[in-house]
């Protein structure tokens, strides 16, 4: 046993589950909401039934609804999410709130002294992208390619294909001359908790330390 207090939320006086989709329950059996139930079972509490919450990544939200992935800037993928979620009734675990940073956006940026000099370039081969990034700092250029390729509308996938970082010295003009990380905007995630309420948990959706540390040299 635990010594953790059951976890209750106060203040919600919606329907606890309108889209709840296990057959096998009566509606009176459903006693939690979604974020009760991910909070208590974390927590090693009992539960009314187990969370049923798979990784919805945003392909499947963009194909759901017939969204071109290379024109969906405007799309709302934080509200979209809940909406797919509730769709199949599936406990809302929200994993497309994604932080407005990319491994490579700071790289990606000149300083304002001219010791780090960025400049990119496209070249399109058939479906396949060439994104060719190159760094001069006083000392040697660093470049990077990257390939994009559409593999179906509603989705793309990167791969890079030559590191900035190849050697020590490459290391070295990182530590020397990069400069200071930019501030991360963090607005999605504020949006996605607003959202969801009570009917779920947020994930800060990230990449991890080897996916950044791979967009800089060979793994």
């Amino acid at each position: 046993m635990n010594d953790w207090p059951p976890i209750k939320l106060a203040g919600y006086s919606e329907n606890r589950n309108r889209i709840f989709a296990r057959g096998f329950l009566k509606q009176e059996e459903i006693k939690m909401l979604g974020k009760e139930r991910f909070m208590n079972l974390l927590h090693g509490n009992s539960v009314d039934t187990m969370p049923v919450s798979p990784f919805i990544h945003k392909n499947f939200i963009y194909e759901i609804f017939d969204i071109d992935a290379e024109q969906a800037g405007e799309f709302d993928l934080v509200q979209k999410c809940i909406e797919v979620n509730e769709m199949f009734g599936f406990d809302i675990m929200h994993r497309s709130a994604h932080l407005n940073f990319e491994a490579d956006e700071n790289t990606e940026v000149s300083s304002g002294d001219d010791k780090w000099r960025v400049r990119v370039e496209e070249k399109v081969h058939e479906d396949i992208i060439s994104e060719i990034t190159t760094i001069n700092t006083p000392k040697k250029e660093l470049r990077q390619i990257k390939e994009i390729r559409k593999i179906n509308k509603y989705m793309t996938v990167s791969a890079v294909r030559e590191y900035f970082i190849k050697d020590k010295d490459d290391f070295d003009q990182y530590v020397k001359y990069q400069p200071k990380l930019r501030q991360i905007d963090t607005q999605n995630i504020k949006r996605a908790i607003e959202l969801t309420g009570d009917k779920g948990i947020i994930i800060g959706h990230s990449y991890g330390i080897f996916n950044y540390l791979n967009n800089f040299r060979k793994m």
